[in-house]
């Protein structure tokens, strides 16, 4: 969805500049989004991905036609040889960093987020970060609602990245210029080392007095498991570091119980106001504990999702012990 908003502007623009050829590098999703998009509009396309991209994704290209280069090196080689080749062959340049139509794509999905959730911002915002061409985008379209008067106030953002490839969260944390950084995670769309947008990034983080989040790959293969066997959600791992980073937001063991219940709610969730006594069955025995049950539900227009957690606290100290885990229901109509 992402990919197809800036996909979906370039293509329109290619169209506009009298374009025939249209070419981006590509860690695999950008690439499949401007393939498909380019197909629909009688366009050819180059279209560079490193070694390393899935092959299920090259794939997805050679079936919308596109012309396929696979280079040999990371992200950042793969996007010089496109540069080179774009420079000398004069083809329309998608690459999100060099081409500033694409962040206007990008902002659309503020406007949508800002209509279903009735023009009441959050408090924050969580974006998975590779290029920060996206997150960029986001603040973009916040500020416009922002300036013209539709929302009346401004999210805090959270950028949330790849602890194995974090320049712009790293960049964030120490209070300095960025700097790049090798890849090495599993979650490939946002492995990038060498981001192109990260000075507007950055200077969106920063503007929204945002935080940084880094995930391991072991807390994204988690939250991709949960949602795949709770939802029925198969998620690429970009989608699972902000859902993870959301699980791990609800580290509320050896708080009391009332002030636990009062975070969780500022997260957005309906909790019973009492909780019932009841006995557990633990690994070893059962053990009575007061449970506490919360759920939110999604804005999602079609198919909204509904979270339930439980928190368990002891009943003598009324302390949280533990916090059960996520059960997502999807309730499509």
């Amino acid at each position: 969805s992402l990919k197809d908003r800036a996909s979906a502007m370039a293509v329109a623009k290619a169209g506009e500049a009298g374009a025939k050829i249209i070419a981006c590098s590509s860690t695999g999703n950008a690439a499949s989004s401007l393939a498909g998009n380019a197909a629909a509009a009688g366009l050819k396309t180059f279209i560079f991905v490193p070694e390393r991209a899935p092959k299920g994704k090259v794939a997805q290209l050679m079936t919308f036609g596109a012309n396929v280069i696979s280079v040999k090196g990371n992200y950042e080689e793969t996007f010089e040889l496109s540069k080179k080749a774009i420079d000398k062959w004069g083809w329309y340049n998608r690459n999100a960093a060099i081409n500033p139509y694409l962040s206007e794509g990008k902002k659309t999905v503020s406007l949508e987020i800002a209509e279903q959730l009735d023009w009441k911002m959050p408090d924050y915002l969580a974006i998975s970060v590779g290029d920060g061409c996206t997150i960029a985008g986001v603040w973009k379209g916040l500020k416009d609602l922002y300036a013209i008067g539709f929302i009346d106030k401004l999210p805090r953002l959270i950028s949330a990245q790849a602890e194995g490839c974090h320049p712009i969260n790293r960049a964030i944390a120490e209070n300095k210029p960025w700097e790049p950084m090798e890849e090495n995670t599993l979650a490939d769309s946002i492995a990038v080392g060498v981001p192109r947008n990260a000075d507007k990034a950055l200077m969106a983080i920063r503007e929204s007095n945002g935080i940084v989040v880094n995930v391991t790959d072991e807390e994204i293969m988690a939250a991709q498991k949960l949602l795949g066997t709770t939802c029925g959600c198969s998620l690429t791992r970009v989608s699972d570091t902000t859902h993870a980073e959301e699980v791990a937001n609800l580290n509320v063991i050896g708080m009391r119980l009332g002030d636990a219940r009062e975070k969780v709610r500022r997260q957005g969730y309906e909790c019973n106001d009492q909780g019932m006594l009841r006995h557990v069955q633990t690994e070893h025995a059962s053990q009575p504990l007061i449970q506490l049950e919360c759920s939110r539900s999604s804005s999602e227009l079609f198919c909204p999702q509904i979270r339930n957690v439980v928190l368990n606290a002891d009943p003598q100290t009324l302390t949280v012990v533990d916090v059960g885990k996520y059960i997502t229901q999807r309730a499509c109509f």
